[in-house]
């Protein structure tokens, strides 16, 4: 029974508030210079409630409103219970008191108590009466009393924000101790081949200056949330340092030939290997919904990528080869990884790189 209220006042515009309060369930809705908030007591599930523990919550949460600097916050409390005589107990000092008979999911309204609220009343029947079976139900978000949403683990940008930050980590470690890191974790051709592979890895995390790191970090920050939304934790995982991985190898692909063709090989650091196939990715994701995913287009990202490569072309020390590399890897992996979502509704010093 509450899952199929909760259901229908989210339907009906309503976000559940975040309580600590696993007994009572607060929904509102922020109109025209005022608040209306439904609060759901299940007393089925929790039988020792007591009209002093509804009334103080009721007036706790009204009060976070108020705090706001909404002056009118109008209110009405569901009781579900299979015992309506005893439910009307924790209603004694409420105006705006129904219940909810869970034996025959009908509505009860106790005499003296409100007969409707603004129109409410038959939403609830109808709801009550409603082919429940047949809604989709999904977990309904969860929000402040400001409005705020409060994301889910699942929809936090985890692995995007750990990498943010372990960059932002190593390059502070590497302004402290010098060339240190430089020397030890750069990818270059002769250290990698004596069996230093490592190299793939920890040349992503190191960058040579404060320009390289933010042009990187910036692209990381706004377009890897979007594309690890889309992907998933481990999937954006596998598309990052498998781009990265695959730029690497690009890039000493071409540190041989220059050293072939006697040229001086310095090696080569930066994320950009990974940035560009998160880029790569984001572009094939694009395709599968034609061209338009949140304030991001086909044409935008294209664009970006082109003058990405323009300035890398026209400047000296980039290492264009790990760009390149990363690009297809990125778009050719989120090929095998990316799965449009269903509308449910329908449905279930150095070179820098």
């Amino acid at each position: 029974m509450e899952k199929r209220i909760s259901y229908y006042l989210g339907q009906n515009g309503y976000l559940k508030m975040l309580t600590n309060l696993s007994e009572f369930t607060i929904f509102f809705k922020k109109e025209n210079g005022f608040v209306s908030m439904i609060e759901l007591v299940n007393m089925d599930e929790n039988p020792y409630i007591t009209e002093d523990t509804v009334h103080n919550v009721t007036q706790k949460a009204q009060w976070r409103f108020i705090d706001q600097g909404y002056e009118e916050v109008h209110y009405l409390i569901l009781v579900i219970s299979r015992d309506p005589e005893r439910a009307i107990m924790l209603g004694e000092r409420e105006n705006f008191f129904w219940i909810i008979d869970s034996n025959c999911n009908s509505l009860c309204i106790p005499d003296g108590k409100a007969e409707d609220f603004y129109g409410f009343k038959k939403l609830v029947e109808d709801w009550l009466t409603a082919d429940f079976n047949r809604v989709e139900q999904g977990q309904q978000a969860l929000y402040q009393a400001n409005g705020r949403q409060i994301k889910s683990i699942k929809d936090q940008p985890l692995v995007n924000q750990g990498i943010f930050l372990i960059n932002l980590l190593v390059f502070t470690f590497c302004t402290l101790s010098g060339d240190v890191l430089y020397n030890y974790g750069r990818l270059s051709l002769e250290e990698t081949m004596n069996g230093q592979w490592y190299r793939i890895f920890t040349a992503m995390f190191l960058h040579g200056d404060m320009p390289h790191l933010a042009g990187n970090m910036i692209t990381l920050f706004f377009i890897g949330n979007i594309v690890e939304k889309e992907l998933g934790h481990i999937k954006y995982f596998i598309l990052y340092f498998g781009s990265g991985i695959m730029g690497a190898m690009a890039s000493l692909w071409m540190q041989w030939v220059k050293m072939a063709g006697g040229e001086p090989i310095l090696g080569s650091i930066g994320a950009s290997g990974a940035i560009f196939g998160m880029l790569g990715g984001l572009l094939w994701i694009l395709i599968r919904n034609k061209g338009k995913l949140a304030e991001m287009t086909f044409i935008r990202v294209l664009f970006f990528i082109c003058y990405a490569f323009y300035g890398g072309l026209i400047s000296s020390n980039v290492d264009n080869a790990a760009h390149f590399g990363g690009l297809i890897a990125g778009f050719l992996i989120s090929i095998l990884l990316y799965r449009k979502k269903g509308n449910p509704k329908k449905g279930k010093k150095a070179d820098e790189d």
